[in-house]
């Protein structure tokens, strides 16, 4: 009997052991943050990919600037009103740091967001009793921009006069790094990258998925290098690029295929023979276009294995 009790009291301990989140996880954001190019202090949180900046923060350290918001609460409408260019009203809440690196549970906020007495789409989760928003959301609806440098793992935040558009700054290019269209609501997955040598067509595929919130619609390739040879790129269906080139039947919003130049890939330094089972270095610019019509760029580099039936096979 007793072995018996001490067994259940054991298997009761390890499942409290478990977190049990009533929303989703949020994670301690690591990144480094400057403010205007300043080093700010946040406690923000990494939730699906994407990070989340308290409210009133953000409100509190843009007070003052060209991007400066009002924050109001209406608890009966259960509502959230901001309002572009009003000074922010300080409640002693902000800015606290506790420096814990604990996962956190964020349940999805259900509070009307009011921008200039109009409804906003944003993003929000609840923590611990305080409203966090997606942070490009914030600068995409408030006017200020957010950038990312990879190499140092920063996260800019910047109310400077770059952030109004003219008409010339908008047929200009931004290049994108790769964590940024991910960050955008973009992600691009290689899929495989094949050689049939009875089609004589060597390709590779690209999953591309947009998120609900994504600001972009549309993504084309400018180029492709395998190896230095260059590529032609169709665009498939998801459920037509599953189907026949029998990509595991991922349903996918479509897919990338690099053809390349007179039926054959050369990836070595022997004509008109790839290179089976090796690591190739393959190089890709992307452009992506926003709903309202902006361009970027993004220029990736990938070294992937080619697969293939191991044969050629030429009219």
């Amino acid at each position: 009997m007793k072995k018996k009790l001490a067994l259940i009291l054991t298997t009761i301990m390890a499942l409290s052991a478990v977190p049990v989140y009533a929303g989703v996880p949020a994670t301690p954001t690591a990144s480094k943050v400057l403010v205007n190019g300043k080093s700010k202090a946040f406690e923000a949180y990494n939730i699906g990919g994407n990070n989340y900046f308290k409210l009133r923060d953000i409100a509190y350290v843009l007070n003052g600037t060209e991007a400066a918001f009002s924050v109001g609460w209406d608890g009966t409408a259960n509502s959230i009103a901001l309002e572009k260019g009003e000074a922010y009203a300080p409640t002693g809440s902000e800015m606290k740091v506790s420096g814990t690196k604990d996962i956190k549970d964020a349940v999805e906020s259900k509070s009307t967001i009011l921008i200039d007495g109009q409804k906003a789409a944003l993003k929000a989760y609840t923590i611990k009793g305080n409203n966090y928003f997606k942070l490009r959301d914030l600068g995409n609806a408030l006017g200020f921009n957010i950038g990312w440098d990879n190499a140092s793992q920063t996260i800019s935040i910047d109310t400077g006069l770059s952030t109004v558009v003219t008409p010339t700054q908008k047929e200009e290019k931004t290049e994108l790094t790769m964590a940024e269209l991910k960050e955008m609501g973009v992600d691009i997955e290689i899929v495989s990258i094949y050689y049939d040598s009875y089609w004589s067509d060597p390709f590779f595929i690209e999953a591309v998925t947009f998120a609900d919130d994504s600001p972009f619609k549309a993504i084309s390739t400018k180029s492709v290098n395998v190896c230095g040879t260059k590529a032609k790129t169709d665009i498939f269906t998801g459920a037509y690029a599953a189907k026949y080139l029998e990509v595991d039947k991922v349903t996918r919003d479509f897919y990338l295929k690099y053809s390349f130049p007179n039926g054959v890939m050369v990836l070595n330094t022997e004509p008109y023979l790839p290179d089976y089972g090796k690591r190739n270095d393959i190089s890709i610019e992307y452009q992506l276009q926003t709903k309202e019509g902006k361009l970027y760029t993004c220029k990736t580099n990938y070294n992937l294995l080619v697969e293939g039936n191991g044969g050629i096979w030429l009219e």
